[in-house]
């Protein structure tokens, strides 16, 4: 069915996303790239592969077919989380510190916390998902 075969999707892009991830994490662990490597790596993927990709994926783009159902929804979760993590920072940490000491701490965690790398695990996820209908 049409809902089994989109959770294979899912599931077969986050599986890619984690060994992708796993596989940096032990080539890094192992010194499989040296710290020069990966410096010129971060410089390659930074300003050049990521900009390519977004170019592509954004010159192909038509407007009408955004979901702006999505977008809302990714942005009310992010603002839900955001005010959620200031106002538990706010409340378990009021005992240390000054009180704008403790308001920047508490931003700092809250950007942490919704600020993640939504492109890296994002695309593949809503490519998967969003592929047989938004092609």
């Amino acid at each position: 069915s049409a809902v089994s075969s989109g959770m294979v999707a899912f599931a077969a892009a986050l599986l890619a996303c984690a060994g992708i991830i796993t596989l940096g994490f032990v080539a890094g662990r192992v010194k499989l790239i040296g710290d020069d490597g990966a410096s010129a790596l971060g410089v390659f993927l930074g300003r050049f592969a990521l900009p390519a990709l977004l170019f592509t994926e954004l010159s192909t783009l038509e407007l009408s077919d955004i979901e702006v159902t999505l977008l809302v929804s990714v942005l009310m979760a992010k603002v839900c989380t955001f005010v959620g993590v200031i106002a538990c920072s706010l409340t378990f940490d009021f005992v240390r510190g000054s009180r704008t000491k403790l308001l920047g701490v508490s931003a700092l965690r809250a950007i942490f916390c919704t600020q993640s790398n939504d492109f890296a695990l994002g695309l593949p996820v809503i490519s998967a998902l969003f592929k047989a209908s938004h092609p």
